[in-house]
């Protein structure tokens, strides 16, 4: 069996601090048996972002792997994962057995005043049903979306994922989605175009095509084009096109990113699609144009063998470039999910920076996961990043 860590690095350079407590995040789910068995066990898999100053996690409760999110029921605490599709589509168990959405800390940093949350469930389902859920509630960072209908204070966000369970047409097994997720929020530079390339995997090698979110269960009060700058653009293959108009504007993402799997390049049905939402914030052009980098090993699109059981153990090296001494990294940030021990940020010398990972696979981690990092200057207003795939092989 195979375990995927698709390990996506950004270079951010700015602290940043939200006013409300959602930040984003992204809803996913595999298959846990066979391919083809009836019932079918699925994973569901939420990863949420918070605002840092309202939900703070220690790194002895992030190491931990089981200290929840102290959410208020007005936050959300006593919500759960809504089916959302016609009621005579929805399992006819579902409210007996929907997810909570109370998720485990996996990362916080108080520099850029973010905290990672994540949880996995698992349901049994029925052969043949294909249903759509949602976490919705409210709300999002304070938002300056311009369109006509924007909404910018308290709005709602609903993350909703197409869970399928009809067998494909070309294999007769069910299909696994792709895996995507982005940090939050991403700085761009006011007045600049700006190439942000949405990280996508799908374990099954299918193509892979991104659109718009474009309902109320799909992005709630944030949908695009009132939500972000005129001529904003996605791309089919998952790139986004975005230029900042005025400095310290806050946008919502809601790709979602659907991102769809499809069977082959010709066909226009999709499987599946999964959600990915995230914060976009403008600053000024920088002091210094040197961008840093993010090195270590595995490197960028290698593959490695891990064994249950066996710890896994890596760096997340930040390299300064800037020659003003007084520009320091002040954080490299991770997602990661539960189980990822992260240790303090070391400053090697005056460029060098890191932070060690260790990670012992489990067999309830089997299939793709997903860790991003981000390295943080105190100084330097501007946001570079590159993306670096690492797939994990994991042996029983």
């Amino acid at each position: 069996m195979e375990q995927c860590i698709v390990s996506i690095i950004f270079l951010s350079l700015i602290p940043i601090v939200s006013t409300t407590h959602f930040l984003g995040g992204t809803l996913r789910w595999r298959i846990l048996n066979s391919n083809n068995s009836n019932p079918v066990v699925v994973s569901i898999i939420q990863t949420y972002l918070w605002n840092e100053s309202r939900y703070p996690c220690t790194s002895a409760q992030v190491a931990s792997g089981t200290y929840t999110i102290p959410l208020t029921v007005a936050n959300g605490a006593n919500d759960k994962l809504d089916c959302v599709s016609a009621s005579s589509t929805c399992p006819s168990n579902w409210n007996t057995i929907k997810p909570s959405i109370i998720p485990i800390c996996t990362d916080s940093s108080t520099v850029i005043g973010t905290t990672v949350s994540q949880r996995s469930d698992n349901v049994t389902l029925k052969a043949n049903v294909s249903f759509v859920i949602a976490f919705q509630d409210q709300a999002w960072a304070d938002l300056n979306g311009p369109g006509s209908g924007a909404v910018n204070t308290g709005a709602t966000w609903s993350i909703s994922t197409w869970i399928n369970l009809i067998p494909r047409s070309d294999t007769g097994l069910y299909n696994n989605p792709p895996v995507s997720t982005m940090m939050s929020p991403i700085t761009i530079v006011r007045g600049v175009k700006q190439t942000i390339q949405i990280p996508i995997a799908d374990p099954e090698d299918d193509v892979v095509r991104c659109r718009w979110a474009n309902s109320t269960n799909e992005c709630a009060d944030v949908c695009p084009p009132a939500s972000l700058p005129a001529f904003t653009q996605l791309l089919s293959n998952c790139t986004l096109l975005i230029t900042g108009t005025h400095n310290n504007d806050w946008y919502a993402v809601t790709i979602e990113v659907n991102a769809e799997d499809f069977i082959n390049s010709s066909s226009t049905t999709a499987m599946s699609s999964v959600p990915v939402q995230f914060l976009i914030h403008v600053v000024n052009p920088p002091v210094c144009t040197e961008q840093p980098e993010i090195i270590g090993i595995p490197t960028d699109q290698s593959c490695i063998s891990v064994q249950v059981g066996i710890k896994f153990t890596t760096q997340i090296i930040a390299i300064n470039h800037c020659s003003n001494e007084s520009v320091t990294i002040s954080d490299i940030a991770t997602l990661s999910f539960p189980g990822v021990a992260k240790s303090n940020l070391v400053k090697y010398n005056s460029t060098v920076y890191y932070k060690n990972l260790t990670y012992t696979a489990i067999v309830p981690d089997l299939g793709v996961q997903v860790i991003c990092a981000m390295a943080y200057d105190r100084l330097i207003l501007l946001m570079f990043y590159f993306i670096e795939y690492i797939r994990l092989f994991l042996l029983l």
